[in-house]
């Protein structure tokens, strides 16, 4: 069946684009006359070529009351434009129910110059309506009942400014921004809220939905503009969905910590409204602070413990510069009560009491950054530099343990951290070798090894102790779990708060055989970081 259209019309032109319509499509005059229908009409109404300009739509109408009679055809004509309802229609397959579309075509004085039908099966159509109106109930139902924080935002001002730019040249967005803040702050004032579910009122200290919509300016600091401009970006890279952990403003101003979520679907995109979630994350914010705070008064408490345990290693550091000291002014003074001093001899001496006091000032300036309560710093460390550095520090344990201690680095690379507490981690390691070593009643012998591990840099205490219990293994790192019969269990606990801190793991496993344990940790190497250098073993600390 081929469609068709009366040349007498002068409308020809319309075929074409009936052609490419999913549905059958009529055209008539203001009198019903068909003057044109594309293909499925011909095969839905059974039409041929020769009946345009012949037939009259009011044929397929299957009751002669209602709309399918000269009243109810009337009564449509009235529409000025558009007019849509359900009809019993005589169609090539029998009388079905149609649901039909009327535009209306007018001319300036407001007569009728002719009529584009289209038709499809009511009973589907509806259906699909209805299902719709359902999806579309879903909707408002999650979005005023579920405890996240909703908004709606009419992005369509803001897409609009932003393909100004990118048609005036703009190809770094991003940068563009950062550059013209003042542009920036205005596309955040052109994005409207335009609704907002409950949570979402409460969140942001409103009363009512009112107090929330409008301009989005009010909701961005200028802290957050970074925010604003890389959410920006990613939605004009079409990137349908992103997750950003932002700082905001309520209505009244308050600071509020946030979980942001944009979405993009195929719908929201096409009518230029973006959806937006916001998790609250101030309290948690808070609370994770304070945790962080007792963390780090807790590892402090540890490290003065770690003093005490070590008080004789501290004692003996600082002695023996002073015992220098004291020697070598007694010798001075004495050369002064008989032969004098020439200057060279006084200079020599002089060299040495200075050499010895800036050790004992060394000795007191790692025991105070050791003691000291201070917020946790970050900077560059070399992990098999501060393993020497803790083996000086516990060296007369060693010598009384009669223990060996050598440092294995291989290609050691640097990692961010805090020098002081992942020294207290690594000292805490090896006193544990040691005193495990000291249970077995064997001469401890511990290697220290630093090597990379993937993107990550090891190190690991490896000793030729006992070994730890099965079933005391897996919690090893649990706070107050300890394989000593006099331990609190609390070590083990901070050194992997520690680790977390910096973004790092513990790790354990024992030798087989019994032969001793490895225990140690691993973190992050650092971004852009010199290439690698092998370092030779250092020396063993002497027995």
């Amino acid at each position: 069946m081929t469609s068709g259209i009366s040349t007498a019309t002068g409308i020809a032109p319309l075929l074409a684009a009936f052609e490419a319509m999913p549905d059958p499509v009529l055209l008539f005059d203001r009198g019903g006359t068909i003057l044109g229908f594309n293909s499925r009409a011909a095969s839905f109404y059974g039409l041929n070529a020769g009946e345009a300009g012949k037939k009259r739509a009011q044929s397929f109408d299957a009751d002669l009351d209602g709309d399918g009679g000269e009243e109810g055809w009337n009564a449509r004509l009235q529409h000025k434009r558009w007019w849509e309802g359900r009809a019993r229609r005589i169609v090539a397959s029998g009388i079905r129910n149609i649901w039909i579309k009327w535009h209306i075509e007018r001319d300036a004085a407001g007569d009728i110059l002719w009529i584009v039908e289209t038709s499809r099966d009511a009973d589907h159509y509806l259906l699909s309506y209805a299902d719709e109106g359902f999806h579309r109930q879903r909707y408002a139902s999650m979005f005023n009942t579920i405890a996240i924080g909703f908004l709606e935002i009419d992005f369509r001002p803001v897409g609009t400014e932003m393909r100004k730019l990118y048609e005036a040249g703009v190809t770094d967005l991003r940068g563009y921004l950062a550059d013209n803040p003042a542009k920036a702050r205005e596309l955040t004032d052109i994005a409207t809220m335009i609704d907002a579910n409950a949570p979402a009122i409460k969140m942001f200290d409103g009363e009512s939905v009112e107090d929330l919509l409008g301009s989005c300016a009010k909701f961005w600091p200028d802290e957050s503009l970074v925010d604003y401009i890389e959410g920006l970006a990613l939605t004009m890279e079409r990137q349908t969905h992103y997750i950003r952990e932002v700082r905001l403003s309520s209505v009244k101003g308050r600071p509020l910590e946030a979980l942001l979520t944009n979405a993009w679907s195929p719908e929201s995109a096409r009518r230029g409204i973006m959806l937006m979630g916001v998790v609250d994350l101030t309290e948690r914010n808070r609370a994770q602070g304070e945790l962080d705070r007792v963390r780090g008064e807790l590892a402090h408490a540890a490290r003065v413990a770690m003093l005490g345990e070590v008080g004789a290693a501290i004692a003996h550091e600082v002695s023996q510069p002073l015992t220098a000291i004291q020697t070598i002014s007694a010798a001075a003074r004495q050369r002064l009560n008989t032969a004098g001093l020439d200057r060279d001899a006084a200079s020599d001496l002089f060299e040495r009491v200075l050499r010895s006091a800036q050790r004992a000032n060394d000795v007191i300036t790692r025991l105070r950054a050791m003691a000291s309560p201070g917020p946790a710093m970050r900077e560059p460390v070399r992990l098999d530099e501060l393993a020497s550095e803790a083996l000086r520090f516990i060296g007369h344990e060693i010598k009384a343990h009669r223990a060996k201690a050598r440092i294995e680095a291989h290609h050691p690379l640097a990692v961010d951290g805090d020098p002081i507490q992942l020294q207290q981690v690594i000292i805490n390691l090896l006193l544990n070798a040691l005193q495990a070593c000291a249970q077995k009643g064997m001469r401890p012998d511990i290697a220290i090894i630093v090597r990379p591990e993937g993107e990550h840099m090891r190190l690991i205490v490896e000793d030729n102790g006992p070994g730890i219990a099965p079933d005391v293994l897996p919690r090893i790192f649990e706070s107050f779990v300890s394989t000593k019969a006099s331990g609190m269990g609390m070590g083990l606990s901070i050194c992997r708060g520690i680790m977390t801190s910096h973004g790092g793991r513990m790790l354990l496993e024992n030798l087989p055989d019994g032969s001793g344990a490895r225990i140690g940790f691993e973190l992050p190497a650092r971004a852009g970081a010199d290439d690698p250098t092998h370092l030779p073993p250092a020396d063993p600390i002497p027995a």
